[in-house]
């Protein structure tokens, strides 16, 4: 195991976007998994394209981004980083969303500011490149990415709060093919994006204050919506992953006050046609966290093909004196039987002042 994984100091890519004043954090950044993604394999958040997770860093003191490079020798107990870097980034940049916009399964970047422009960062395997895309309307803002129409590129998600409106632009690479709106019932908010239904179009799993959860599954001309119940009142989602090759959704829940991460599951059941004839739904585990705890990425790190849950306390290191190192956790075999097989592994430690990119604390 790899104890301390500090960043060096070195040089970052100088980035050709313009300085724009500080955004408010971005409320939203969620990574499609697509560990599962029929025949197309592509793990989220892979920079180089091994089909192995990486980790990304924001941070915004400094304003730089980082990302590690995670070895394909990784196990249920030990993450070991292969390479960093580093990269300067205009002050009032940050991340709207991640993913393969180009076909070429690895991870691209979209930046925008409060200028509400969009560059497009494609991988490169190592670095990348950048190309600006356009702007958008205001009281929009990126929900994330995902495929919609399943060709293969990812495309840009997005949530008007005011006019109660869901939209999403098809891309191919940075050029936007095509615009759509679709009007919600005010209230509801995307809690999380992913290819819950193992197709090749992106899901989208929607909840309000009332707790309840639906699931939005896509299919290229539009969505269908299907309720799948109601979680922890006290608490909050803060992900979701593909539940298993039987089919079906693992909903993480978080509830700050009782310090608890909670796993819901939804599981589709099928007859000998592929139809779904049995739908169940409930609580299947409970963990403790400690405060200022959160789930910072969810992705394919142990090449186990399941969603190896990474989760990072840095808030609290942030306010020492002197400034003390992020620690890092993971939770692996994801897709055992209820209350069996979840593994917990301490994976090593950061520079305070950096978070992972997409944590939604």
């Amino acid at each position: 195991m790899v104890s301390s994984l500090a960043f060096a100091t070195g040089p970052g890519q100088p980035n050709p976007m313009a300085t724009a004043s500080a955004p408010s954090k971005p409320q939203f950044l969620q990574v499609a998994n697509e560990i599962f993604y029929p025949t197309y394999f592509v793990a989220p958040n892979d920079i180089d394209g091994d089909g192995t997770s990486d980790l990304l860093w924001f941070n915004a003191s400094t304003s730089q981004f980082a990302y590690w490079i995670s070895s394909p020798n990784n196990t249920d107990t030990m993450y070991v980083r292969d390479s960093y870097k580093i990269f300067n980034i205009t002050p009032g940049y940050y991340i709207g969303a991640i993913g393969d916009f180009n076909g070429d399964r690895k991870a691209d970047l979209i930046w925008t500011s409060t200028d509400n422009d969009l560059y497009l960062w494609e991988s490169t395997g190592a670095s990348f490149q950048s190309t600006y895309i356009g702007t958008y309307p205001a009281g929009w803002q990126l929900v994330g990415a995902g495929d919609i129409d399943g060709d293969g590129d990812a495309d840009l998600l997005w949530w008007n709060e005011s006019a109660c409106q869901f939209g999403y632009w098809i891309m191919h690479g940075a050029t936007v093919a095509r615009r759509t709106i679709i009007n919600v019932a005010c209230g509801y908010h995307i809690a999380a994006i992913g290819h819950f239904m193992q197709t090749t179009h992106v899901d989208l799993l929607w909840t309000s204050a009332a707790h309840d959860l639906y699931l939005w599954a896509g299919s290229g001309s539009g969505f269908s919506s299907t309720l799948i119940g109601n979680y922890d009142p006290q608490g909050r989602v803060i992900g979701a992953a593909v539940a298993g090759d039987f089919g079906g959704v693992n909903i993480y829940v978080q509830n700050d006050g009782a310090l608890q991460f909670k796993q819901y599951e939804e599981r589709s059941y099928f007859n000998s046609n592929g139809q779904v004839t049995q739908t169940s739904f409930g609580l299947v585990n409970t963990f403790s966290i400690n405060s200022n705890d959160y789930l910072g990425a969810t992705g394919n790190f142990d090449n186990g093909n399941e969603a190896v849950l990474v989760w990072a306390n840095d808030a609290s290191n942030a306010a020492s004196a002197p400034a003390a190192q992020g620690s890092l956790i993971w939770l692996t075999r994801t897709f055992s039987a209820p209350n069996q097989g979840w593994l917990s592994a301490p994976i090593g430690s950061y520079p305070s002042g950096w978070t992972l990119v997409g944590a939604r604390n």
